[in-house]
């Protein structure tokens, strides 16, 4: 079972997850159930209920609990308006969603998504669970060097800061490829990869 298994990997070092497999084999309606599950935007009780995870050792004490992250990277990419500043059109979104969604927590306008997590992390203690979805879409295409280096360290902030590590309960992407070992490895050599 996904969720338990993943839920094993909360609290510890390993919370870093790379799951790849070819088109049509299920990582969104993997990471949306997963959504459903760690969300705390969404009482899924009754979901769940009635499912075999439920009676998982480890079922309560996550059900619900984190702030959630879900970006499809592919999706983000086509619906940019300037295809070259696709990060920047999403990382101005992602400002907007926690200036709203977190209104006592103070945000820069030009917080990149790390520094958004780490405003809510210092204030809060609340910890997120992050996926990206199709997170090789800007990878394995051609696109421009401009927006595959700031691909890279928009990758870079969220998961090889030390400082924001605290703050991420679980990081959890998905895409066709397994890690790109020659185009984006030291950005994500932290990730376990499943295959």
């Amino acid at each position: 079972m996904l969720i338990s298994a993943l839920n094993d990997f909360i609290d510890n070092d390993n919370k870093y997850i790379c799951v790849s497999r070819p088109r049509r084999f299920g990582k969104t309606i993997a990471s949306n159930m997963l959504c459903a599950y760690y969300s705390k935007g969404c009482d899924s009780r009754e979901m769940f209920k009635k499912l075999k995870i439920s009676k998982a050792k480890n079922f309560e004490k996550y059900l619900n609990k984190f702030n959630f992250i879900k970006i499809d990277v592919a999706s983000a990419y086509q619906n940019a308006n300037v295809k070259n500043d696709a990060l920047v059109e999403l990382t101005d979104f992602i400002r907007d969603e926690f200036k709203a969604q977190f209104p006592s927590v103070r945000f820069a306008d030009n917080d990149t998504m790390a520094n958004c997590i780490l405003r809510v992390y210092a204030a809060t203690k609340e910890r997120f669970v992050i996926i990206l979805d199709e997170y090789d879409s800007l990878v394995r295409d051609q696109f421009g060097t401009h927006l595959f280096e700031e691909y890279l360290m928009f990758l870079n902030g969220l998961f090889k800061s030390d400082i924001l590590k605290p703050a991420i309960a679980l990081a959890y992407i998905t895409g066709i490829l397994p890690v790109v070992r020659d185009r984006v490895q030291s950005k994500l050599n932290n990730f376990e990869e499943y295959t």
